[in-house]
């Protein structure tokens, strides 16, 4: 098999992995495609269609695997050459496969946008100052919640007779209730 230089893709927000022959995530591209059960990739790969176009996509290049399977460890998943993701793609729905191809497209022209990668701290340092920050702010948060609690039930005397007077239809009770 041939190696291929792995390429950053996102689909819907996806960040499709790749294996080191460069075959992509079948499995990152069904969570793009929302993760319904009807579309796992297993359900695409015992049709008929699927089967035959794997066995041309093997008979033009012998020598790679156009999908296969890693059970366990870290890059566990399966993994399929460009024509079956295209292929996948059109399986789940046209609009998804428009989709899939904008994306390749513009990755094959230079034109794909990075993922968004969220921004980590650059050493422990800026770890430690960003987790202490992130203690006060919960300890404030803790503090201003007990606050307004206290505050909830200073005014609870208060509350419980503007319910009653909001309750009730006779005035005289209330004169009643105020006397004792």
């Amino acid at each position: 098999m041939s190696s291929c230089k792995p390429t950053s893709i996102q689909v819907a927000g996806v960040v499709i992995t790749q294996d080191a022959h460069g075959r992509y995530s079948l499995n990152d591209l069904h969570r793009a495609a929302g993760g319904e059960e009807r579309h796992r990739p297993a359900q695409f790969l015992r049709l008929d269609g699927t089967r035959a176009l794997t066995q041309e996509i093997q008979y033009g290049n012998p020598h790679s695997a156009p999908v296969e399977t890693i059970n366990g460890g870290p890059q566990r998943g399966t993994y399929a050459c460009r024509q079956l993701i295209y292929a996948y793609a059109m399986w789940v729905a046209p609009k998804f496969h428009l989709q899939v191809i904008d994306v390749f497209d513009a990755v094959a022209t230079g034109h794909a946008p990075r993922p968004v990668v969220p921004a980590l701290p650059g050493d422990y340092l800026e770890a430690l100052e960003a987790l202490v920050a992130s203690e006060r702010e919960k300890k404030r948060l803790a503090a201003e919640s007990q606050a307004q609690q206290a505050q909830l039930e200073a005014q609870k005397p208060f509350h419980d007779m503007a319910k009653q007077f909001l309750d009730t239809t006779d005035l005289w009770s209330l004169t009643k209730t105020r006397a004792t």
